[in-house]
């Protein structure tokens, strides 16, 4: 199966960049002068730049031309190479291209949830691991209803079976049907999942996913969920009107 064109390549890359910006470098003066979003945005970029900085930008494109050459159109797979040359520019405009150390990316999502940002601290509960986890996690859906924060629902998302989740939402939604739920309420509190938004970016670079569509366009996509669609539609609606109710009584 033949690859993309460099013509398809580049016009593919163009479509990420023109909704998320491939220069980075201004998150770094922002998060030191104590910008708790700046400081979020900063260390989740040292996380996603991982892959592409571990090796040589070249092997990094091949890899990337390789695993295109699996996916069934030729759409998705120049979406996947235009993808992963956006994610390279944006790593290459931070710190010179260098690979920082994971530490990096974990003090900085820190220091933006130390200064109340509600997504990092979701961050900061989803990836802790010791005994007092379920507890951070049921805190951080609170926090996350609460302040209808899109990006910290997006963070909590694969944590539907906590109590904090439970508590608030599980009278309204279907423990199989929780996480196609939470992912679009998510999209609609603003996460960013536009096309050629970063929930998109992830999606093909991490799952393969390539689509130019937005997250709920892509999840509503005919014969996608079946029967369950009609069902699934009325839990987001449900969740919704709670988060409503909730930012009333605040």
């Amino acid at each position: 199966m033949n690859g993309p064109t460099p013509v398809a390549e580049s016009r593919a890359t163009a479509f990420w960049r023109s909704q998320q910006s491939a220069d980075l470098s201004a998150l770094q003066w922002q998060a030191d002068q104590g910008n708790a979003i700046a400081q979020r945005e900063l260390g989740q970029a040292y996380q996603r730049c991982f892959p592409a900085l571990a090796s040589p930008a070249d092997d990094y494109l091949r890899s990337a031309r390789s695993m295109a050459a699996n996916l069934s159109t030729a759409e998705e797979r120049a979406l996947l190479v235009g993808a992963a040359q956006f994610r390279l520019q944006q790593c290459q405009s931070l710190d010179g291209g260098q690979r920082v150390p994971a530490e990096a990316a974990a003090l900085w999502l820190d220091a933006a949830a130390a200064r109340g940002d509600v997504p990092a601290q979701a961050m900061a509960a989803f990836r802790s691991s010791d005994e007092g986890r379920p507890e951070r996690i049921a805190a951080a859906w609170e926090r996350a209803l609460r302040a209808a924060d899109g990006r910290a629902l997006h963070a909590l998302l694969g944590s539907e079976d906590s109590a904090g989740f439970t508590r608030r939402l599980g009278a309204v939604v279907k423990p199989n049907d929780a996480l196609a739920v939470m992912s679009v309420v998510a999209c609609r509190m603003g996460a960013a999942c536009q096309p050629g938004g970063e929930v998109m970016l992830e999606l093909c670079l991490n799952a393969f996913h390539c689509s130019d569509r937005s997250f709920e366009d892509l999840i509503f996509q005919p014969g996608e969920l079946g029967d369950r669609e009609l069902a699934i539609r009325a839990q987001i609606d449900s969740v919704v009107r709670v988060i409503v109710r909730m930012q009333a009584l605040d």
